[in-house]
Order: structure tokens, then C-alpha cells, then sequence
């Protein structure tokens, strides 16, 4: 049973993988699995972004809340839009946090070729960042109680979740 979502599923580098964000992710459609290696990835170059003070200047953030903002109000405001996340299990804070990430990432990746950051490595040198930078996830929960409520999910959900539990 997953109560908090902020916790910690992972890390790797400096960067930590939160709940919250395996079950965007799965939400979106992905398999645990699949999530995992995503947010392994994002993680990975947000770091990277990290390292070489790659940010979001003030003008892109302000666009991005702009952006944030038309969607929330495209969905028909805040109490309407924060309902549909807690449908996901998140917060709006967790929300903001994830699509930051992603606009981080999309920004350095723009970047990184200017500034050469992108390099071929050997099989060797992979395999050597790969085993000092990659954790394995030894469990992911799958909450079966309602973040909203706190209620125990339905026994058809709950059995869902577990079904899914068992594929990972």
C-alpha cells in the first residue's frame, strides 16, 4: 500500500525517482518497468543539466506558467484540473515538479550539442557508467487505497493493481 507518494523509488546519479512520478508515468501508459527506465533516463540527463548549469532562464519559466495556467483553465480551473491529478495520485506541486523535469531535459538536450556534451562512448566505458550510476528497483508499490480518501480501492481495482504488481 502506497500512502506517500513522495517517496523515494530510486536514485541515480544525484537525482532521486519518486513515487509520484512512477505513477505518472504509468498513467501516461507505461509499464512499471518501462517508467523505471524512463525516469532513469530523465534523471540521468537532468543531472547532466545540473552539472553544466543548464536551468530555465525567468522568461521560460514565466512561458511554462503560462502554459501550465491555459491548461488549468482549459480543464476547467484549478479545483477541476487538481481533482483530475489526485485521480493519478498527485498533487499539482508533484505535477509542476514532473513537467519542470521534462522542460529541463528538453532544454538541455538542445544544448548539449553546442556544447559538446555528447559523446560515443565504448561498450567498456557504458558498461563502467551504467554499474556506477544505475540502481536496480528491488520493489515498486502499487498503493491500493484511494490518495484522496484514504480508502481501501475497490476489490476489482485493488486485484488490478496486484495483477500488475505480479507482471513487474
Amino acid at each position: 500500500i502506497l500512502a506517500d507518494t513522495n517517496i523515494v523509488m530510486g536514485k541515480v546519479a544525484d537525482q532521486e525517482i519518486y513515487a509520484y512520478e512512477m505513477l505518472y508515468l504509468m498513467a501516461m501508459g507505461y509499464d512499471a518497468e518501462t517508467a523505471f527506465e524512463e525516469l532513469t533516463t530523465l534523471k540521468i540527463m537532468m543531472q547532466k543539466a545540473v552539472d553544466n548549469n543548464i536551468t530555465l532562464t525567468e522568461d521560460e519559466v514565466k512561458a511554462f506558467e503560462e502554459q501550465l495556467n491555459a491548461m488549468v483553465e482549459q480543464y476547467g480551473g484549478q479545483e477541476a484540473f487538481e481533482e483530475i491529478l489526485s485521480s493519478f495520485a498527485l498533487s499539482f506541486d508533484q505535477y509542476k515538479a514532473i513537467t519542470t523535469l521534462s522542460e529541463t531535459v528538453t532544454k538541455f538536450n538542445g544544448e548539449a550539442v553546442n556544447l559538446g556534451l555528447f559523446t560515443e562512448a565504448t561498450e567498456e566505458e557504458a558498461k563502467a557508467f551504467y554499474d556506477a550510476n544505475f540502481i536496480k528497483a528491488k520493489h515498486i508499490l502499487f498503493s491500493t487505497m484511494n490518495a484522496e480518501t484514504g480508502e481501501a480501492l475497490p476489490e476489482e481495482e485493488a486485484a488490478a493493481k496486484k495483477k500488475l504488481a505480479e507482471e513487474t
